[in-house]
């Protein structure tokens, strides 16, 4: 019984260094995505203020390193949208982007910018009758399949996430563009990062003493 308990103490051990690795590892990650987003700033800035909107596909194509036009319009769209809460209309309505807006809005959504040629192979797995969108329980497959895979903790404990109905209410009213009711294969990235706004809550609720995450 000793020996048992003690493998199981070097498993859960292993387990813990392996899951601190990878936490290091994004972190790495997000910072040099963040070192990267502000060197290009920089360079394509006239003023080092704000960027003109013709000139956020190629700050995005330095910052997540994908080929400008290997970039999808919709992930490019889903930066441009989040950052235009507080952007400047001038010469016939071309935005320009202040660059703290900017900045936060890479460092929220710049894996799903260098990952959204997988969101077609999310899509076409999860859309089941091939009718060319997802309703609210293959979204909900969707996404509890995306949460599997999504690194996340609270006070060094790894944490999953369990989606509801409430959830997908929030998320269809965040990204259901055209209110169908399902969600499109261009509305699918939106929707992922709609509920990564929910989970990031969720998370900070439970840092701060929730009993409960739904």
């Amino acid at each position: 019984m000793a020996a048992g308990a003690a493998a199981s103490s070097r498993r859960k051990k292993r387990m813990e260094q392996d899951r601190a690795k990878r936490r290091e590892a994004v972190r790495k990650k997000r910072q040099a995505r963040l070192k990267r987003a502000e060197k290009a700033f920089g360079e394509l800035s006239d003023d080092g203020a704000v960027l003109p909107e013709g000139r956020i596909e190629d700050f995005l194509s330095e910052v997540v390193q994908v080929p400008k036009n290997k970039l999808e319009s919709e992930a490019v769209e889903l930066v441009i949208s989040s950052s235009r809460v507080r952007s400047r209309k001038v010469n016939g309505g071309a935005g320009e982007f202040e660059k703290s807006e900017l900045l936060g809005a890479v460092e929220k959504y710049g894996e799903y910018v260098r990952k959204s040629k997988d969101i077609d192979g999310m899509f076409d797995r999860f859309d089941a009758n091939k009718d060319g969108v997802l309703s609210r329980s293959e979204l909900k497959k969707a996404l509890q399949a995306h949460e599997k895979k999504a690194e996340r903790n609270v006070k060094g404990v790894q944490a999953k996430l369990l989606i509801d109905d409430k959830d997908i209410d929030f998320i269809l009213e965040q990204s259901d563009a055209d209110n169908s009711g399902a969600i499109s294969r261009s509305e699918l990235l939106p929707a992922i990062a709609a509920w990564e706004e929910l989970a990031a809550i969720k998370i900070e609720k439970r840092k701060k003493g929730s009993c409960t995450i739904s």
